[in-house]
């Protein structure tokens, strides 16, 4: 019989993520999640433990590569992240566990998602932030290929150590929102916005490496931070940018400050994360335990 630590229980109305044990080769290694209770848009740890220990560890969740760490335990660690817009149903965490002298050990995990029902919100701006003239679209186009570039490669090591940090005091909204601006539906909001006042100080939340600033036509002035191994973050509408391309940056580090550039209705901080191109709430970062 083959053996699985125990996942602990629990019950979300927006989405429940159920682990099922198959038939695997490994008989000496476990698969542990901090949570199996996971919200659309939420990003979680996975530990693997073995004795002896193992000497690396692979994988994938769909269809992607995951990058495993070591664990201050001496097992490996990884984060599984979902994406907002997942579509419901059955998808597969594989496994693959090394040691010296052999080819791998493998296991496979059933994972089941619900659709979360996230909320419509409806916006008014200015027409000209909302249908953009022809030479503002050219704008937007040259933008988002720059940053399409700089956010596809990925740092090879992990920069954070530690728990996250909120990049600013306030109360965090809106994630995963289907907005309507001036009647016309968009993409859904992929962040978080925190209110807050225009010059508030807008802080790292973890030490990253600075891969793009500018002052963009849809989020202003805006910074994008790789903390390493595809865990991308991303801070606009700012007043100010104190950081510079290239620049590593450490937790708690000033980055700029609040304000409402680019397509905001008043002072905010846009903060949004991507882990390897799934789009997640950065608020799930706070409630993780990182080596």
């Amino acid at each position: 019989m083959k053996r699985y630590s125990t996942i602990k229980k629990g019950l979300s109305a927006a989405l429940i993520v159920f682990f099922l044990s198959i038939p695997a080769q490994a008989e000496d290694f476990s698969v542990t999640l901090a949570d199996s209770v996971i919200v659309q848009g939420g990003i979680v740890r996975c530990d693997i433990t073995a004795e002896p220990p193992p000497d690396t560890v692979t994988g994938s969740f769909r269809g992607r590569s995951l990058p495993f760490l070591r664990s201050s335990s001496g097992g490996f660690y990884t984060l599984l992240g979902i994406d907002m817009e997942t579509k419901p149903g059955a998808y597969w965490l594989k496994l693959r566990v090394y040691r010296s002298g052999n080819t791998g050990e493998e296991a496979r995990r059933k994972l089941s998602v619900i659709k979360a029902n996230f909320p419509v919100e409806k916006l008014t701006l200015e027409p000209a932030k909302v249908f953009p003239d022809s030479t503002a679209l050219r704008r937007i186009k040259r933008e988002d290929e720059l940053r399409d570039r700089k956010w596809s490669i990925w740092a090879p090591t992990a920069f954070w150590s530690g728990p996250f940090v909120p990049p600013v005091t306030g109360e965090m909204r809106r994630f995963g929102d289907r907005r309507i601006i001036n009647g016309v539906q968009r993409n859904p909001h992929t962040g978080v916005d925190i209110v807050a006042p225009e010059g508030a100080p807008v802080l790292c939340p973890s030490a990253g490496k600075v891969i793009l600033t500018g002052d963009f036509f849809f989020t202003g002035k805006s910074i994008y931070i790789d903390h390493g191994l595809g865990l991308i973050g991303m801070f606009f509408h700012l007043s100010r940018i104190d950081v510079a391309e290239g620049e590593q940056v450490s937790r708690g580090q000033v980055i700029g400050a609040v304000g409402s550039t680019g397509r905001a209705s008043g002072p905010h901080l846009h903060w949004g994360m991507r882990w390897r191109g799934s789009r997640v709430n950065p608020v799930s970062l706070l409630k993780l335990e990182l080596d």
